[in-house]
């Protein structure tokens, strides 16, 4: 596998994705849409210096320039989102180093301000946002967030509405459900469920707190948002009581936060049981804001009882993937003394043998069975098994809380070990020359089917946007691996496609047919919307 091509791929449709969502948001960052079309114009120059010089000099400036600060940037935002924002100011300092654009810049002092707020050092952490708020839109969105000014946001919602600059979409169903209008934050969340696009489940999680569904609340953090802080639980948990009517329990939340020793929690605490949330009134409510909770309702259930493939269930953890990984790692070590590129070696350690064999091709071996399992279980190169690793971990955070630990590391041997079965059938039939096969990449495009499988059945039961935006991105993927295979001499193809096909009908045929997750006890107002 010559890493020259798998560079050349990535930076190129990273590149291409780069450009399209700066399209997107209406021009984008001017730095990221710079380097999308210097790494284009390096990936062209391919046709002039070759295809595996190219792929290094995209790659050179792929990896450090774009790959490293969005992993970092994706960091800083998810500590940010869980009120870490100390951590937060640590990963958005390496992505402003690597990607120093007026915009990277100010996100470090904008949570290294909030950190200090965080710490008791509320009047110097204001003063920066301040200063920052004079120039930058984010910190004066920060800054009113801080003062609790949720009704300039909404003004700066109405005000934005259809034009640039505007505020995160968590925010906006905030700002709306803080001041209690909540016919404009279903809208607005029920606009973001119908599009269909990746996003992070604190929204729904805020949505549901402002709709007074504290089952909801619990829901969620027991299963995607079980990584949250307990404060992040418990304030919205509260508000959720608030909106509910239930005062006494909200209180019983709020009194232990107005002392906690985050300044930010005990501002918020301590202004919840100062002016408490108006209550959404249990009747009369309009058609369509009886319509919009039903919806809201839906959508939050089919997220906590599964997740999605970009933000799955935290609990369970995925202790079949770690032993799977592990699994792998312990066969790549023994590997090693004779070497992981090695084709004796690997055939004296298990490999597939695949056809008849022949004077040019030595192997030693040849004929038994449980080569269809040792060769899934072998890799050729660190490579290799670093792509089926992340591939491997991916997909296995996703189906394995689904599944279930022992539905799900079944899911993932049967479907390699048949493709490859097959394989080596298909070539004695043929009489094809031996080749040697090695890797777990028929696993896990067998893990990819299953998904697709598993979706496929909850799509069918219940059509949604984000199930139906998650087939598209699968479905783009396979797409991907096929072309990507007919350009790659080395990779079976084949091998991917059967591990992906054997997958599709082990998800279709064990896939848990109903969801059944496990709720909090609800609020008075939550058996009112109850289906």
């Amino acid at each position: 596998m010559d890493p020259s091509q798998l560079l050349l791929w990535f930076a190129g449709l990273s590149s291409l994705s780069m450009l399209a969502a700066a399209r997107g948001r209406r021009g984008g960052d001017l730095g990221w849409v710079v380097l999308a079309v210097v790494i284009l114009g390096l990936c062209a120059s391919g046709l002039v210096v070759g295809f595996g010089l190219a792929g290094w000099l995209a790659g050179g400036v792929w990896l450090p320039l774009v790959a490293a600060p969005l992993v970092a940037f994706r960091l800083a935002t998810r500590a940010a989102s869980q009120l870490r924002y100390a951590r937060a100011q640590r990963f958005a300092t390496v992505a402003a180093v690597l990607h120093p654009t007026a915009q990277q810049r100010v996100f470090p002092r904008i949570f290294g301000a909030l950190a200090r707020i965080q710490r008791g050092e509320r009047e110097a952490g204001l003063t920066t946002l301040r200063e920052l708020a004079r120039e930058d839109p984010m910190a004066a969105r920060a800054l009113a967030q801080v003062e609790l000014r949720w009704q300039a946001l909404v003004e700066t919602v109405a005000s934005a509405r259809g034009g640039g600059g505007q505020l995160p979409l968590e925010t906006v169903v905030r700002a709306f459900g803080e001041v209690g209008e909540v016919d404009g934050m279903l809208s607005v969340y029920g606009f973001s469920v119908a599009r269909g696009r990746p996003r992070p489940p604190s929204i729904d999680a805020t949505a549901a707190a402002f709709a007074g569904r504290p089952d909801l609340v619990e829901a969620l953090h027991d299963g995607v948002l079980a990584d949250e802080p307990a404060t992040q639980r418990a304030l919205r948990l509260a508000a959720a009581h608030q909106v509910a009517g239930e005062y006494e329990r909200a209180q019983q939340i709020l009194a232990p936060l107005a002392e906690d020793a985050d300044h930010l929690v005990r501002h918020v605490a301590r202004d919840r049981l100062v002016h408490p949330l108006a209550p959404i009134p249990l009747r009369p409510l309009t058609p369509a804001t009886r319509v919009a909770l039903h919806g809201l309702e839906a959508h939050v259930r089919d997220i906590a009882a599964t997740g999605t493939i970009w933000h799955p269930r935290r609990r369970p953890r995925p202790w079949a993937t770690w032993g799977i990984l592990l699994l792998l790692a312990g066969f790549f070590v023994a590997e090693i003394p004779g070497g992981t590129m090695d084709e004796l070696n690997l055939a004296r350690l298990g490999a597939v043998l695949m056809g008849v064999p022949d004077a040019f091709r030595p192997y030693p071996g040849g004929g038994e069975w449980w080569r269809v399992i040792t060769g899934g279980l072998l890799h050729f190169g660190f490579l290799h098994i670093a792509l089926n690793g992340a591939a491997l971990w991916l997909f296995g955070r996703f189906l394995e809380p689904v599944l279930g630990p022992v539905r799900y590391a079944l899911g993932y041997f049967v479907s390699g070990t048949l493709a490859l079965a097959t394989l080596v059938a298909y070539a004695a039939w043929t009489h094809a020359p031996q080749e040697l096969l090695v890797g777990a990449s028929a696993s896990v495009m067998g893990l990819v089917g299953v998904t697709v499988g598993v979706l496929g059945l909850r799509y069918r039961r219940r059509p949604s946007p984000i199930i139906k935006r998650q087939l598209v991105v699968l479905a783009s993927v396979v797409l991907l691996q096929v072309a990507f295979d007919a350009m790659t001499p080395m990779v079976s193809g084949g091998a991917h496609l059967l591990g992906f096909g054997y997958g599709l009908l082990f998800g279709l045929a064990f896939a848990p047919r109903a969801a059944q997750p496990r709720y909090a006890s609800g609020s008075s107002s939550s058996a009112s919307i109850q289906r």
